[in-house]
């Protein structure tokens, strides 16, 4: 602001650095100087001094008078956050606003983050009447919400999922979900207890350990199969019933060379050279076990026919035996047929005995 000495003798006179480019002072005369484009001088109340404006584009000074150039036009843009609730037009200097049908109840806010104005719709758990918002009264009943959706893990604190009236409990995952029992640290892999009807004992299926990496499905037959049969895998993860393997028995003819364990049948020690072979008339196996000159080299049978000072032949004939046909046959007797066993002679075969 322009300041002087005391009135009446004069003084000198100052002019404030924002007045300094339009006036001029020289002892107490203050003069108009070139302000270098069209200035408008006032006095700012806000700032308690004199201070200018200066004229714009838009503005015209023609000798003491300020006109507004109103030549052209403005263009209004609506960002597309809003524009289908918004409209805007211009004509001119002319603006116009207009509000669209949003097609549902919507709040206009500044988003002061992006800078932008934006709205947000007015959804479920909300009602908007007249300029009033509101949020209904909630009801946890779950009988009363019929798609209830859990906003965390859903704790049982120590209770039981039931069901009145012999209804059932249902798990039914989405599209391609599973029901998943999922393991820990402490328990291990997943599993599953099927308890007894008093709960005090249980039977557990579970998973493989992680250091098996198993990933593998386990398909079930499409019936409970025959009784007895055994349940088996292709080696895919499909499953099917078989007939158990045949149960092997030995009897007492042949146990002491071969036996018989989960259906296995092993050749056992039997301390000394035995021909296993099968009695067709007892319907057996039985074994004959090596006398003298008869010795068993690898897979060989060999006899041996040197002379000897006695040869002894058995007094008592102990087995089923048939001259062969067209054959003569020799025993020192006396010779015993033992009870139950027979000595076949054909037509054109002789057994001396003397």
């Amino acid at each position: 602001m322009a300041t002087g000495g005391g009135g009446g003798g004069g003084g000198d006179v100052t002019i404030a650095d924002n007045l300094t480019d339009v006036l001029s002072s020289s002892g107490s005369t203050i003069s108009a100087d070139s302000g270098i484009g069209d200035k408008i001088v006032f006095w700012d109340e806000s700032e308690n001094k004199l201070t200018y404006l200066g004229v714009g584009p838009g503005l015209n000074l023609i000798g003491s008078t300020l006109s507004s150039d109103i030549q052209g036009s403005i263009t209004l843009t609506v960002g597309a956050s809003i524009d289908d609730i918004f409209s805007a037009s211009s004509n001119g200097y002319n603006a116009t606003f207009t509000a669209d049908s949003a097609g549902s109840d919507k709040i206009v806010f500044w988003d002061h983050s992006a800078s932008k104005l934006t709205y947000l719709t007015v959804g479920s758990g909300l009602t908007l009447s007249g300029t009033t918002l509101s949020v209904p009264t909630v009801n946890t009943d779950l009988v009363v919400d019929t798609t209830p959706q859990l906003g965390g893990d859903l704790d049982v604190n120590g209770q039981d999922i039931i069901t009145t009236s012999n209804g059932n409990i249902e798990l039914a995952p989405h599209g391609s979900g599973s029901v998943v029992a999922k393991g820990n640290s402490t328990r291990g892999s997943g599993e599953i207890v099927l308890n007894c009807e008093v709960n005090t004992h249980g039977v557990t299926l579970k998973g493989p350990p992680h250091s098996a990496g198993a990933t593998y499905t386990l398909t079930l037959p499409p019936n409970a199969g025959t009784n007895t049969y055994l349940l088996q895998t292709n080696g895919s993860g499909s499953t099917s019933w078989a007939a158990p393997p045949p149960v092997v028995t030995t009897n007492n003819s042949s146990n002491d060379v071969i036996s018989v364990n989960n259906g296995v049948v092993s050749f056992d020690d039997a301390g000394a050279d035995k021909l296993l072979f099968w009695d067709d008339s007892e319907s057996k196996a039985r074994y004959l076990t090596l006398g003298s000159n008869i010795s068993i080299t690898s897979t060989t049978l060999e006899v041996d026919t040197s002379a000897t000072a006695i040869a002894e032949t058995s007094q008592v004939i102990n087995t089923n035996y048939t001259l062969g046909s067209g054959k003569n046959g020799h025993s020192v007797g006396p010779v015993e047929i033992a009870n139950g066993y027979t000595v076949t002679l054909p037509n054109n075969a002789t057994w001396l005995v003397s």
